[in-house]
């Protein structure tokens, strides 16, 4: 099994803040603004308490609820309403699908998805800030690729519900090598853990130093040992890891203990249906 560090969500540059986390653990990556589909950030549901039309206006957010959105991954079945067969879904295309494509990345291999992400506090008026808190990046969600669909191939049969999926619309359809990936049922080795979902904060799935630079990380030592795509020798430094500015998706060569590290994070963390 590889692992693949995959950045997504709000960053400086497409959304301009940090994604969420709440005060009780549970993180909510904000799509970025899209310019492909019909989803807007008004029809998305994150919690059973807020939708991301509410945290607009709790965090001051700079996108609005009529904007569209880019729901890639989308982990969370209550996010949408959805067609009868749904499964978690994530759309990849043009350089970034032919890195993964030339990184060997097939089904059986895990999707560790990161972003900048900030506490919150809870108060009368809702959800704010943490202004204590810069932001690090942090693991929030996982997927075991179940199935890899080449859409730009207008062969390619797709199932239905899949239709609403950005990588589905018109304007990136045909884009070069342009691939769905579609979640296993259930964590490989398991038979009640779903195959891709969101995570519930824990520091263990801190990336990022606390208090340092958010691209200053704390890897396990084990790391070392391995190849990570868009980094060298070199991104090791006296005291961390430092990790690429550029680049979605960081493929970390076949390792047992990578393996078992990934694994370890997904098991102990309770999830977000």
């Amino acid at each position: 099994m590889k692992v693949i560090l995959s950045r997504k969500g709000f960053d400086s540059k497409n959304g301009g803040s940090p994604s969420v986390i709440l005060p009780n653990g549970e993180m909510l990556s904000f799509p970025i603004p899209g310019h492909a589909g019909d989803v807007r950030y008004g029809d998305v549901r994150k919690t059973a308490d807020y939708s991301i039309e509410e945290f607009i206006t709790m965090l001051g957010l700079k996108v609005k609820a009529s904007d569209v959105c880019h729901v890639d991954p989308d982990l969370m079945s209550g996010s949408l309403s959805r067609q009868v067969g749904w499964k978690p879904i994530f759309g990849q295309c043009d350089a970034a699908a032919t890195h993964l494509t030339n990184k060997g990345v097939q089904v059986g291999d895990l999707f560790l998805f990161f972003g900048w992400f900030r506490r919150t506090k809870q108060t009368p008026r809702g959800v704010v800030w943490d202004t204590s808190d810069k932001g690090r990046h942090v693991i929030y969600g996982y997927m075991e690729i179940g199935q890899i669909l080449s859409i730009d191939d207008p062969t390619t049969e797709v199932p239905a519900w899949a239709s609403y999926h950005p990588h589905m619309h018109p304007q990136l359809r045909s884009s070069l090598n342009n691939r769905l990936y579609i979640a296993r049922e259930h964590l490989s080795g398991t038979d009640s853990v779903p195959g891709a979902g969101m995570l519930r904060f824990t520091e263990d799935l801190a990336l990022s130093i606390a208090g340092r630079n958010r691209t200053e990380w704390q890897l396990p030592e084990f790391f070392r040992n391995v190849s990570i795509s868009y980094h060298s020798p070199d991104s090791w430094k006296d005291d961390h890891f430092k990790a690429a500015d550029r680049g979605q998706e960081f493929v970390v060569d076949e390792s047992e203990a990578v393996t078992e590290w990934a694994r370890s994070l997904v098991l102990n963390s309770k999830g977000c249906p």
